[in-house]
């Protein structure tokens, strides 16, 4: 079973996308994304439509979980699309799960892969260890064992965090280190490009510095250009913002149940 629900503010840029959730074969992957626009939506309006067909589709229809590998090309490819997309520079976050159903001589598996600031929560039944279930990659919000609670279902579950709202930001000191390690390679390979397609000309424009400076109460990542444009964002990992150069990079986080 599955529902949506969108809350509407003033801007409406975000999309949520299901792939082989309506399907009778109980061995189907059933995948789930959740899109947060910014800029506009066209970046997560692409984003929705086709990273998780294109997972689904390499994935052969096996009900296989994703690997790392898969899921990783799947980002990148939709990133290259969206940011060839000509006159935006949207971006959006992505948080995609993908359940492969228990079948015989198979128990069922979550896999979870996220840019961007959403969150992903999984519920788990109450009575199964914390630290066997999730391991050391997963971080435990709440847990609850109550004598009788594996015979009650309406009993409190663990909740515990596939995608977190943190880790992809500015704030993170491992993040802001990854964008100062990257900043300089990054900043020439983009002006190398941008001259490229000038012919061989010093572009008109092009990437001159990265910095993180305090926006109101939130760190946030600046790209300065050669025309004294700085456009900022608060994540580090997103798919689009083309004009954020690649320090801001689609490589998602991954977590698996």
């Amino acid at each position: 079973r599955w529902a949506t629900c969108n809350i509407v503010g003033q801007r409406d840029e975000d999309c949520v996308s299901l792939h082989g959730a309506n399907r009778g074969d109980k061995g189907a992957l059933a995948c789930f994304g959740v899109f947060d626009g910014h800029g506009g939506m066209d970046a997560a309006r692409y984003a929705s439509q086709r990273l998780l067909a294109r997972v689904a589709d390499e994935s052969a229809n096996t009900g296989e979980s994703p690997s790392d590998e898969l899921l990783v090309r799947a980002f990148a490819i939709t990133d290259e699309e969206v940011c060839a997309q000509p006159g935006h520079c949207s971006g959006t976050t992505a948080v995609c799960v993908f359940v492969a159903a228990p079948t015989p001589g198979r128990s069922a598996h979550i896999t979870c892969a996220s840019v961007g600031d959403s969150a992903a929560l999984a519920l788990v039944p109450t009575g199964v260890r914390p630290d066997s279930l999730v391991g050391p990659k997963f971080r435990c919000l709440s847990w609850a064992r109550t004598p009788g609670a594996a015979a009650h279902p309406q009993q409190p579950h663990q909740l515990v965090h596939l995608a977190s709202s943190s880790a992809h930001s500015a704030e993170n000191r491992s993040e802001r280190q990854r964008i100062k390690r990257t900043a300089k390679a990054e900043l020439a390979r983009m002006g190398a490009a941008l001259a490229a397609e000038a012919g061989g000309e010093p572009p008109a424009v092009a990437p001159e510095s990265v910095s993180f400076a305090q926006r109101g109460s939130r760190l946030c990542l600046y790209v300065r250009w050669s025309d004294g444009s700085s456009p900022s964002l608060q994540m580090t990992r997103t798919i689009g913002d083309k004009d954020m150069t690649r320090v801001v990079t689609p490589m998602p986080s991954i977590k698996r149940i």
